[in-house]
């Protein structure tokens, strides 16, 4: 053997050792590490244990038995920081492991420790103070669940994800990267396949269009990405053979505010099977290989932990062992592509210091494509074989045939002739709409042009070259073409249709030097196309006449019947009104001559509330309803009779006096109030002046109130209200008329007081 090779190969053996050596000892550590982490694990449900026993707020009062050996092994997701795009992501990995392991997590505060135990950093600050608290939401899994979202979720949806998906653009992003982002905002921005595509296509660089274009642009959203990556990875492989040496631009996240300096961490990579190359600005991975990143610091402080950022953007923590961590990507793909850097955290007297950022290690993944070989052939022989090559006969038939092993199914070879690439850069048009009669408003994506009515699109573009001519697509499929006048088509639709919706892009053509080039797509424009439905008008009838105007709507006497009317003006025939109440549908009627009856036989408490109508026609197989009419509070009443008021003087001590009776002091004096039958049972109040004095429960419909002594204090004005109970609602009747109770000394002077 060469003596050079075998000091090579002892030396590669004593790395491989040591780096054996590295990964026992971070094994051994890890093992400690889980077993620490167990012990505190079994201690939080032993607390948890005495204080659900101790009474702690409602939390169920047991805790799951220990799992059973028929539960599959889990591993703990990752743990959490508190970053604000993954903390659904997070909360669903421990979900699964709830649903995996059922028995071991079947109480709800075993559900809240695990999660608790998985937090770091400010997470797990925020998770030891809401537990210390003993917050309620410590006793149930889905009250934690809310508050940690509402906490620390950034995530986006509906509107929100729809206007982030307008704006989007690759920018300087591989299109993996820029897919992925497009991918999860398309999810929940409730999109149509069309728009998704034409968006897509909107937001790629400008010279990455150029090159799709030339190409057929697939139809569907995922063909259309995979077109797209594939072109991406060409580009990229091309890139690096053209691109020269130059050094990393390092970019440090900015140092914590903190008095304490922590050292700038270290940063570096590792490949188990090999599978990559140095770069000249990183490591370049293999595609479908392992890698791992690793942050390492000197010792300063013990325990800490490592954040590993790709660009601006934390994508991973782990706790430190020795002083670092490993982040393993055991199958490396194009979204692990980026910027990484290390910051490390650590907390030192119960507060949080940050390093500086790493340096920055630049990950590249790629694919390695074998050089493909090139040959030809000449069916019919005419041929010689040169000193530089083939020199085929004029006239006759050739070809060239390029091929390359097995690795990947489909694909695409380019045949290059030279260099040259021939390519004219056309400014991107500018795309606009008009509607001559003013029948639109702006939506929050586009025009919406109301049906029937005239629009215009208007491609346009600055002067580079004269003539040319413009297409107009909608989605990817060329609607019509105009020649451009003073560099600008306009595109008319005299009549509005549902068959004009649609995203729609300009397209400029023209010719230079008998050759045809084309710009990029403009922006989308969203055309939605509308039915207005007027205001439908609200009212009521009482056939019965049973029924008053209040200050806010009518009063409804209660058993009787009352019917709600909704119209509309006549636009469309045919359509039904539906009857809210508040926010709910209460019933639905078609339309007969554009208004819709609602009866009602036997008013009840049942029928109080806000009532209005919404019109709703179908138009060309689409149904278009209006906004609501006005509100129409109906109210239910029940109409009491005036009661009766009368006295009595069972020894007779008391004359008639010209405003009422005149009790002789001393003697007993009873007043009556009654009231006809209307409801069984009742009371009556007795007033004096605007003072309630006494109550009796109505007997017969009536209740007599005793004064066994007449006084002076007795003297006064007297009246009876009626208050009976109906369906748990109390109502009083108007008050009687009024009774003049008068007390005096003697019979003369009951005399003289006549």
């Amino acid at each position: 053997m060469d003596p050079a090779e075998g000091s090579s190969l002892q030396s590669a053996l004593e790395l491989q050792g040591a780096m054996l050596g590295r990964h026992e000892q971070e094994l051994s550590s890890t093992r400690h590490s889980v077993d620490n982490l167990s012990a505190q694990f079994a201690g939080l449900v032993e607390r948890l244990d005495r204080l659900t026993l101790s009474g702690f707020a409602s939390a169920p009062s047991t805790v799951g038995p220990s799992p059973l050996s028929s539960e599959p092994r889990v591993n703990n997701p990752p743990t959490y920081a508190g970053e604000p795009k993954s903390c659904k992501s997070f909360l669903i990995q421990c979900e699964v492991v709830f649903s995996l392991q059922s028995r071991t997590y079947a109480s709800e505060t075993s559900k809240v420790a695990y999660v608790i135990s998985l937090l770091t950093g400010r997470a797990r600050e925020w998770g030891t103070a809401v537990w210390e608290s003993q917050a309620r939401c410590c006793c149930e899994f889905e009250s934690f669940k809310d508050e940690m979202i509402k906490t620390f979720d950034q995530s986006v949806f509906g509107k929100e994800a729809s206007r982030l998906l307008a704006s989007i653009q690759q920018g300087r992003r591989s299109v993996a990267d820029y897919s992925v982002e497009f991918r999860t905002l398309a999810a929940t921005s409730g999109w149509n396949a069309e728009a998704l595509v034409a968006r897509f296509l909107e937001g790629l660089n400008d010279a990455f269009k150029d090159e799709l274009y030339a190409r057929e642009v697939p139809d569907r959203l995922d063909d259309l990405i995979s077109l797209a990556l594939r072109l991406d990875a060409r580009r990229e492989l091309r890139r690096r053979a053209r691109m020269r040496t130059e050094p990393v631009a390092s970019t440090p996240l900015a140092p914590s505010s903190d008095e304490m300096n922590l050292q700038q961490p270290n940063i570096s990579h590792s490949a188990p099977d090999g599978q990559f190359v140095v770069g000249s600005q990183g490591p370049v991975i293999t595609r479908g290989h392992s890698f791992t990143i690793i942050c390492s610091t000197e010792s300063q402080y013990p325990g800490g932990s490592f954040h590993l950022f790709r660009g601006s953007n934390i994508t991973r923590s782990e706790s430190a062992v020795n002083h670092s961590s490993s982040f393993s990507f055991p199958e490396a793909d194009y979204s692990h592509e980026g910027n990484y850097s290390c910051v490390h955290e650590v907390s030192v007297s119960s507060r949080s210091f940050r390093s500086s950022a790493s340096e920055l290690l630049l990950i590249t993944i790629t694919v390695n494509l074998q050089q493909p070989n090139i040959s030809h052939s000449a069916p019919d022989g005419q041929f010689v074989v040169g000193s530089q090559g083939p020199v085929i006969t004029r006239g006759h038939s050739f070809t060239i045939i390029c091929s390359t092993e097995s690795q990947y199914p489909g694909g695409s070879f380019h045949l290059f002739r030279g260099s040259n690439i021939t390519r004219m850069n056309l400014q991107q048009p500018n795309i606009s709409h008009s509607a001559p009669d003013g029948q639109f408003v702006v939506g929050s994506q586009g025009p919406v042009i109301t049906r029937g009515h005239s629009f215009t699109i208007i491609c346009s573009t600055e002067s580079q070259y004269p003539g040319g001519s413009f297409h107009l697509f909608r989605g990817s499929s060329i609607t019509r073409s105009e020649s451009a006048v003073n560099h600008s088509s306009s595109f008319s639709f005299p009549e509005a249709d549902y068959s004009h919706e649609g995203n729609y892009s300009c397209v400029y053509e023209v010719s230079v030097s008998s050759r045809s080039f084309r710009s990029s797509a403009s922006k989308m424009l969203l055309i939605t196309i509308t039915v207005n439905l007027q205001q439908p008008n609200i009212s009521h009838s009482a056939p019965d006449g049973q029924f008053v105007v209040g200050s806010q709507g009518p009063v409804i006497t209660r058993g009787h019947s009352f019917t709600i009317i909704c119209s509309t003006e006549s636009q469309y025939p045919g359509g039904s009104f539906h009857l809210f109440r508040g926010s709910s549908i209460t019933r639905s009627e078609s339309a007969v001559n554009h208004s819709s009856s609602f009866s009602f036989p036997e008013a009840d408490y049942s029928h109080e509330g806000n009532y209005s109508c919404v019109y709703e026609v179908s138009v060309s197989s689409r149904s278009f309803r209006s906004s609501a009419s006005e509100l129409l509070l109906i109210t239910i009443t029940v109409n009491l009779q005036q009661p009766n008021i009368s006295h009595s003087a069972p020894d007779g001590q008391f004359v008639v006096g010209s405003q009422g009776p005149v009790i002789t002091r001393g003697h007993s004096f009873t007043i009556i109030c009654s009231t006809e039958s209307q409801y069984p049972g009742g009371s009556f109040h007795l007033f004096r002046g605007s003072s309630i004095t006494r109550s009796e429960s109505a007997v017969n419909h009536s209740s007599s109130f005793s004064f066994p002594e007449a006084d002076y204090s007795h003297e006064g004005n007297y009246s009876c209200v009626y208050e009976v109970s109906v369906s748990s609602r109390s109502f009083r009747s108007s008050a009687s008329e009024l009774l003049l109770i008068t007390i005096t000394d003697s019979e003369s002077e009951i005399v003289n007081s006549i």
